[in-house]
């Protein structure tokens, strides 16, 4: 419709972007509406679910309007303002709008939507005596060759990706072809679109072949954006970067204006070598930065993992050292050192030393990450061992703090208070526990009313003696 209409929406092009934001405006109001009143979507449980995300999603940009909470923290903020009654956590509201201005604030969403919009409104909007001068020689590949790219790209998707994925011992190399393999596979599509435009002429009719390429990469970015309004695949490392080839390959064919010996020209001009200079270092210091350290560290946590099921504890605990040593901005080796210090806590025989070394470890994870609750929870477990009850009432206070609809969680802090004798902070915790289990349980039956075992968030006897030690601080204190 879009090669079939272009025209159209090239002349008109101001007003149908302005009437489909309109329209998108209008529709989440109704939603948003709708949502607040009836506390879901219409539509099946993943609808209901969505609105908790979106919901809590709102509440945190409220909370960090300008800058966001961070690229990639939303997993971690998402506990402070998810629902009581919600069954998933998330790492993502499932919305890309809710997204960029969770993490980014509103300067991230704008430029986000810039990087999109320019290359897009170029298409649009590019001269008809533009397209009609692009138009390939020598007709596309042969089918042959299609063909034979078509069965290359299945094979890597359907064996050879799986078995990568399943390699227990996998080099870092490895680990980063699985991640980019979305990528990698796309990128040799790229061979044949370098192959036609060095073959294009610039007495061309407008119904060549290649101008159909622009619309189709043009419907498809449309397309992976939309879908990213109820989904969240874009922020996975091989669809976004996949997306930013998409438009890279766009932007290079709105490029395509000239003849071949004007555009060889334009690219061996000074410019290239000036662009590659700034180029390398920019990668390298990206590489360095944000690549390099956490491919290291997911090989050592790998190995770790290895060892854990090998029975190999001083072995997994090195490559959990090593894992924290690579990767200075993220707490996930210290927290699974400090899980696997607690865990050997029961069968060994010089506890104490265990406990400081766990002690030690969620420490360290509270100074990278500090908005995480697991780290305070497990931090006030570790304390609790150590008989400090006090140090451990203040971590695990915190812990609530920053997930307050933890039932798990109210339960540990119940009985912190009742050991400090804080009778009144017991009680009050121990309510939290039933409220929000039962709200849990209620939600539950309602996404699945056919089934008739109940899941339960909570451990049943801890359940059953938060009931009793309700009842009976309530009888002492009348």
């Amino acid at each position: 419709l879009f090669y079939r209409f272009k025209g159209f929406i090239r002349k008109n092009a101001l007003i149908l972007v302005l009437g489909s934001l309109g329209l998108a405006a209008i529709g989440a109001v109704a939603l948003a509406r709708y949502g607040l009143n009836q506390g879901r979507l219409p539509g099946g449980n993943s609808m209901l679910v969505r609105w908790q995300y979106w919901h809590a999603s709102a509440q945190m940009i409220a909370d960090h309007p300008w800058l966001g909470i961070g690229a990639g923290n939303f997993a971690h903020y998402y506990h402070q303002y998810k629902a009581p009654a919600a069954i998933e956590s998330v790492a993502d509201p499932h919305n890309i709008i809710l997204s960029l201005l969770a993490q980014y604030g509103p300067l991230g969403l704008i430029g986000f939507l810039v990087l999109l919009i320019l290359p897009l409104r170029r298409l649009v909007q590019g001269s008809g005596q533009a397209q009609s001068r692009l138009l390939e020689q020598g007709g596309f590949p042969a089918k042959r060759s299609i063909y034979g790219y078509v069965f290359m790209i299945s094979t890597f998707i359907l064996l050879v990706r799986p078995l990568l994925s399943n390699l227990e011992f996998a080099a870092p190399m490895v680990v980063l072809l699985t991640t980019m393999i979305h990528t990698l596979i796309f990128s040799l599509g790229l061979f044949f679109l370098n192959g036609l435009s060095l073959n294009i002429k610039t007495d061309a009719p407008s119904d060549s072949p290649i101008s159909v390429i622009k619309p189709v990469l043009f419907c498809m970015i449309l397309g992976i954006g939309l879908a990213n309004m109820t989904d969240f695949a874009l922020f996975e490392p091989g669809v976004w970067t996949c997306f930013w080839v998409m438009m890279a390959c766009l932007i290079a064919l709105t490029q395509l204006t000239g003849s071949p010996q004007e555009r060889s020209l334009s690219i061996s001009t000074w410019r290239k070598p000036v662009l590659i200079l700034l180029l390398l270092p920019c990668m390298v210091v990206y590489s360095s930065v944000a690549v390099i350290p956490v491919v290291r560290s997911a090989f050592n946590i790998s190995h770790a993992n290895v060892a854990i099921s090998q029975g190999l504890p001083d072995l997994a605990h090195a490559h959990l050292y090593k894992a924290a040593q690579n990767d200075r901005l993220t707490d996930a080796a210290w927290y699974r050192n400090g899980r696997m210090y607690l865990h050997q806590y029961d069968q060994a025989t010089d506890k104490a030393k265990l406990l400081h070394q766990a002690r030690n470890c969620f420490t360290e994870a509270l100074t990278r990450n500090p908005a995480n609750f697991k780290n305070y929870e497990k931090l006030s477990d570790t304390l609790e061992h150590l008989g400090m009850y006090k140090e451990a009432h203040a971590a695990c206070t915190r812990a609530v703090e920053l997930y307050p609809g933890c039932a798990r969680v109210h339960f540990k802090l119940a009985r912190l208070s009742e050991r400090l004798s804080q009778m009144d902070q017991a009680i009050a915790s121990y309510r939290q526990t039933i409220s929000i289990e039962n709200s849990f349980r209620d939600q539950f039956q309602t996404m699945y009313p056919e089934r008739q075992d109940i899941t339960y968030r909570l451990y049943l006897p801890d359940y059953a003696h938060a009931q009793q030690r309700l009842t009976e601080l309530l009888a002492a204190k009348e």
